[in-house]
């Protein structure tokens, strides 16, 4: 019941005061309690259910990383909780799929036709400070028939490759301006600057063959 889970938790703090606490509410009538207690992550089993099954409806690839969450170690995600925390703060984050394809990343996909190397960690920078992140963190990636929890984010970008991406919706907004940017990418990627127009960067292309 909730007092005792409220019980244990106190008890590993005491052991621990530094732990990264998620408890189980079980009762809404109990709510007070669990406020007072502040928790880093407060869940109660119908809110559990529901979200699941909102992710079924909306994403499919949602759907696909729960379900191989729950295969997962306690360890494995207490720290993809850390992450996501670490990320957001304790705004509520939204996810989003994000496709290496011509139609949804078409800077990334000229790049990588031009031969250079995209890592994952390209796909998460901000564009106003390339030595800092945006507040995303790539869950999931899919890759032909291959799922891959919280993939490396000095792996290489494949063109058809599939991300499920958490994070918030400004840095969502964010990251879908900077992979159709060819310029803000390129700079990124290269460290060099590509003319403002298409003429010039042709002309840039062709000396640089």
């Amino acid at each position: 019941n909730d007092i005792n889970n409220l019980s244990i938790v106190m008890t590993a703090l005491e052991m621990n005061p530094n732990l990264f606490v998620v408890i189980r509410k079980n009762r809404r009538i109990n709510e007070p309690l669990f406020e007072h207690f502040n928790a880093d992550i407060t869940m109660q089993p119908s809110d559990i259910i529901a979200h699941a099954c909102l992710s079924y409806m909306v994403s499919p690839m949602l759907a696909a990383f729960l379900n191989l969450s729950r295969l997962q170690s306690n360890s494995w995600a207490n720290a993809v909780i850390a992450r996501l925390v670490m990320a957001v703060g304790e705004q509520a984050p939204d996810t989003w799929g994000v496709r290496i394809l011509p139609t949804h990343a078409s800077a990334i996909c000229e790049l990588l036709a031009q031969g250079h190397t995209i890592k994952l960690h390209h796909l998460t920078m901000n564009p106003s400070n390339g030595e800092e992140h945006l507040a995303i963190v790539p869950i999931m990636l899919v890759r032909d028939d291959e799922k891959i929890l919280l993939p490396d984010l000095n792996a290489e970008v494949k063109l058809g490759d599939r991300y499920l991406c958490c994070g918030l919706d400004t840095a969502k907004a964010t990251q879908n301006f900077l992979l159709n940017d060819i310029r803000n990418m390129s700079y990124l990627v290269t460290g060099l600057e590509l003319p403002e127009t298409f003429i010039g960067r042709l002309l840039l292309m062709k000396k640089q063959s």
